[in-house]
């Protein structure tokens, strides 16, 4: 499954409330006001789980331009790398406005990956005074992080799995089939041979052989020779 698929993928909502209940967690021990999700699809982000905690002015659900605007998480998703800054305010470079606006000058952020290397989006711990992140909050966002991307491969497994049980379906019922050809009636109406047929359907590809009985009535000869 390509990463185009992956991005049309559904988050559960038991997952995203595993998500929240381990964000919010995450804030307290942090000390921060701010510990985001945010999903990235095309030029827009969204966020997808926001800590339950005073003064967080981001909110799940809430929706941004990505290209160009020039966001801490921008960044994070471009370069496919962590990013920390410990005071925004001392570093031009680095004006999220939307942080900015609302006093957050602190930033902790990782990149989330599907299993296939493409991006999902971020995690971020933002703050509203210079913050240093000790080793200890480090490596429970890391873990956080390990959390997401481990329930994004069980999506992208379910999704594969979905899809195959639908192939087998699809291949379920009375098919016609020529008597003496052996070939298919598609839906529309077309003969075609057995393999171009289920392998439109079930993406499997197939091996030619010969048949004991087949061999003993077009390659007799070869029978006497394997005889002898």
């Amino acid at each position: 499954m390509r990463g185009s698929a992956m991005c049309g993928l559904r988050v559960e909502d038991s997952l995203l409330a595993e998500w929240q209940r381990v964000a919010n967690l995450m804030a307290q021990l942090a000390g921060v006001p701010v510990v985001v999700v945010l999903r990235v699809e095309g030029p827009q982000a969204e966020v997808l789980v926001s800590s339950e905690t005073e003064g967080n002015p981001y909110h799940r659900g809430d929706r941004a331009a990505f290209e160009g605007s020039r966001l801490f998480c921008e960044y994070v998703v471009k370069n496919r790398a962590p990013l920390e800054i410990p005071d925004a305010y001392r570093v031009v470079d680095w004006q999220d406005k939307y942080a900015v606006r609302h006093g957050l000058r602190s930033y902790l952020g990782y990149p989330l990956f599907f299993p296939d290397g493409s991006i999902f989006g971020t995690l971020c711990v933002l703050d509203r005074e210079e913050h240093h992140h000790s080793d200890l909050v480090k490596g429970v966002v890391e873990g956080l992080k390990s959390l997401i991307e481990s329930h994004l491969a069980l999506m992208v497994k379910n999704a594969e799995l979905a899809r195959r049980v639908a192939e087998v379906r699809q291949l379920r019922g009375i098919i016609p089939i020529c008597a003496h050809c052996k070939r298919v009636r598609d839906d529309s109406g077309y003969w075609e041979a057995v393999e171009t047929y289920v392998g439109s359907l079930a993406n499997v590809e197939f091996s030619h052989g010969v048949c004991p009985d087949c061999l003993a009535e077009h390659y007799p000869a070869r029978e006497r020779v394997k005889g002898a």
